[in-house]
C-alpha cells in the first residue's frame, strides 16, 4: 500500500542474465525544487545500476550533476573484467562434509567495472528516450 505520493518505477524489458543491484528510476517529472533550489529525489547520481556477468557489462544511470535541475540522466554501458588475481591464485572450489553429505562451494572471481572506458554513453533529459536507450543496453550482445 501507498501512504502520500506514490512513485512507479519506469518500465524495462530486462532479459535472463541481469542482475539489479538497485533501481530507482522512477517515472517522474522534474517539478519540485528543495528549498536549496537542487532536484530532490530521485534525482541524483546512484540511480539505477545492473550487472550481467554472463556477458561481462554493467549498466549505470544516474542524473548528472547530482540534483541539479538543469542537469540531465547520464546512462553508460560498460564493461567489466576479472579483478587483478591474486597470487598465488585462489582456489575454484571447496569441498566440505556436512554429516554425510558433501558440499562443493564454487568459488568465483571477482569482476570490476572498466569505468574509464564505456562501450557506450546517453545524456537526456526525457525519460522516454533514456528508456529506450537502456531497453537496448539490456539487449546488448556485443556486437
Amino acid at each position: 500500500m501507498c501512504h502520500g505520493k506514490c512513485m512507479k518505477l519506469v518500465p524495462l524489458q530486462v532479459p535472463l542474465g541481469w542482475e539489479v543491484k538497485w533501481n530507482h528510476f522512477y517515472d517522474v517529472t522534474i517539478e519540485e525544487k528543495l528549498d536549496d533550489g537542487l532536484l530532490g529525489y530521485p534525482f541524483y547520481e546512484d540511480i539505477l545500476y545492473m550487472l550481467n556477468e554472463p556477458w561481462m557489462i554493467a549498466i549505470d544511470l544516474g542524473w548528472c550533476p547530482d540534483g541539479a535541475p538543469d542537469g540531465a540522466y547520464s546512462l553508460q554501458l560498460l564493461m567489466m573484467k576479472v579483478a587483478q588475481t591474486i597470487h598465488p591464485p585462489i582456489k575454484k572450489a571447496i569441498n566440505r562434509k556436512i554429516g554425510d553429505i558433501n558440499v562443493r562451494y564454487k568459488l568465483v572471481e571477482e569482476v570490476e567495472v572498466n569505468w574509464g572506458k564505456p562501450i557506450d554513453t546517453f545524456n537526456s533529459r526525457n525519460i522516454i528516450e533514456v528508456q529506450n536507450k537502456l531497453n537496448e543496453f539490456l539487449h546488448y550482445t556485443g556486437t
